[in-house]
Order: structure tokens, then C-alpha cells, then sequence
């Protein structure tokens, strides 16, 4: 994106960029919060196969 924004003829404006900006926001919160999930999930399912071999 930056270099596109470099060659155009004209300076960009921040309403222009906006959208995009708040395209890579959007996808790198969402990638954070699946990270998040990833993470609960290993964690419970962990912690469910230690109970399971705890006698």
C-alpha cells in the first residue's frame, strides 16, 4: 500500500487512507483474537488430558 501511495501523482489525504488503514487494523486485531482462542484451547485441552492421566 505504501508504495502505491508513493507513486501517486498527488498527495494523499488521510480520509483516502482511512479505509485501508482500518483494513489492516481490522485483520491484525482478528488475527490476535484467534491467537487468543488458539491459546485457550490448547491450554484446556492440556489441562483436560492431564486430568485424564492423574490417577
Amino acid at each position: 500500500m505504501a508504495q502505491t501511495i508513493r507513486k501517486l501523482p498527488f498527495d494523499a489525504t488521510a480520509k483516502q487512507l482511512a479505509p485501508g488503514v482500518l483494513e489492516v487494523s481490522t485483520l491484525i486485531a482478528m488475527g490476535g483474537l484467534v491467537g487468543l482462542v488458539a491459546i485457550g484451547a490448547l491450554a484446556a485441552a492440556d489441562a483436560t488430558v492431564r486430568r485424564q492421566q492423574t490417577p
